[in-house]
C-alpha cells in the first residue's frame, strides 16, 4: 500500500508498506513480512504493485524526485523501480527505468516468458507499451525503454496540453490467460470542479478499463 500525509504537500510524503489480511478478510494491517521498507527508505515512493512471476515475488513502485521539496506546484521527476525475490523478506532491486516511466507491471506467459507493460510520458504524449523477456536477466533499463506501444489503445490518449481536453492511460494489473493476458488499466482525464469554496479549476477523474492483450513476439507484441 501507499501511505501519505494529508494536505497539499502530502504527495511528497508517500511511503510504501506491505499489509496483510486477516483469515476472514475483515481486517488489514501492516505486516513485518517484507524488506520493502528498507529498499524504499529515504525515498518518495508511490504506486506500488505486486505479482508472482516465474518463481519470484515482483514488487514495483515509482520513485519521485521533486523539483522543490517545499513546493509541490513546481513539479517533479519520476522513475519506476522493480524488485524481485523468492520471498517477500528478501527482495532485491532488479532494475530502474528511465525517467518518465510508470506502470511497470509483470506477468508470466503460457510459454514461460515474461510479459512487461510500461507507461511512458514525453513531451505531453502518453503511451502504454508492452514487451517480452525470456528471463529476468534480460530486463534492464534499455529493455524497458524498448517496449512498443500496444496496438488498439492509441485512441484513448488525447495529447493536448490543455486540462479540459487532456487524457491519459496506464496499466494497473495483468493476469495470465490461456491465450493472452487480461490487462486492467485506467483512463484519466480532467473535469471542471463544481465544489463550492474550492478554487481548484479541474479535478482528476479516472475510469476503469480492461482488454485482452495478445502477446505476439518480442519484436512485434
Amino acid at each position: 500500500v501507499r501511505e501519505e500525509e494529508i494536505g497539499a504537500g502530502g504527495e511528497f510524503t508517500s511511503k510504501l508498506a506491505i499489509y496483510q489480511c486477516s483469515e476472514d478478510g475483515r481486517d488489514c494491517y501492516p505486516a513485518a513480512i517484507s524488506n520493502l521498507s528498507e529498499l524504499t527508505a529515504g525515498q518518495i515512493a508511490q504506486d506500488p504493485a505486486i505479482s508472482y512471476v516465474k518463481g519470484n515475488w515482483v514488487v514495483t513502485w515509482v520513485e519521485v524526485k521533486p523539483n522543490d521539496p517545499n513546493d509541490p506546484t513546481q513539479g517533479s521527476a519520476f522513475k519506476s523501480v522493480t524488485a524481485i525475490g523468492g520471498n517477500l523478506d528478501k527482495l532485491e532491486r532488479l532494475v530502474e527505468s528511465d525517467e518518465g516511466t510508470k506502470g511497470v507491471r509483470y506477468v508470466g506467459l503460457p510459454d514461460g516468458r515474461i510479459g512487461v507493460t510500461t507507461r511512458t510520458s514525453k513531451d505531453g504524449e502518453y503511451k502504454m507499451c508492452f514487451t517480452i523477456a525470456d528471463s529476468w536477466k534480460d530486463i534492464t533499463a534499455e529493455f524497458l525503454a524498448s517496449a512498443k506501444e500496444i496496438k488498439g489503445l492509441e485512441g484513448l490518449v488525447v495529447n493536448d496540453v490543455s486540462e479540459e481536453k487532456k487524457s491519459w492511460i496506464g496499466p494497473n494489473d495483468m493476469v495470465e490467460l490461456r491465450r493472452g493476458v487480461s490487462l486492467l488499466f485506467h483512463i484519466g482525464r480532467f473535469e471542471p470542479n463544481d465544489t463550492p469554496d474550492d478554487d481548484t479549476t479541474y479535478n482528476r477523474v479516472y475510469d476503469v478499463a480492461h482488454c485482452v492483450l495478445i502477446p505476439g513476439t518480442a519484436d512485434n507484441p
